[in-house]
């Protein structure tokens, strides 16, 4: 049961944490929302740690999640 946080160069962004044991991924917002994301592969979040553009991963992760309708909104998880 491994859990990551990654720090995220971004002003939108504050970090994300991810739940290696549950394949779950949580976007922390500046504004103080959440998105929470199912189903990542460890690998994914793996390629993301290595990134040069995390920030643009992260927004592709969650407009094809959204586009997929899988995407679900929480303000507090």
């Amino acid at each position: 049961m491994k859990s990551n946080v990654l720090f995220i160069a971004s002003k939108q962004i504050q970090y994300v944490h991810y739940d290696e044991s549950n394949l779950k991924l949580v976007v922390h917002y500046a504004d103080g929302k959440q998105d929470a994301f199912s189903s990542i592969s460890s690998s994914w979040f793996e390629q993301l740690m290595h990134s040069d553009n995390q920030y643009d991963d992260v927004m592709k992760l969650s407009e094809g999640l959204l586009n997929a309708s899988l995407k679900k909104r929480h303000e507090h998880v």
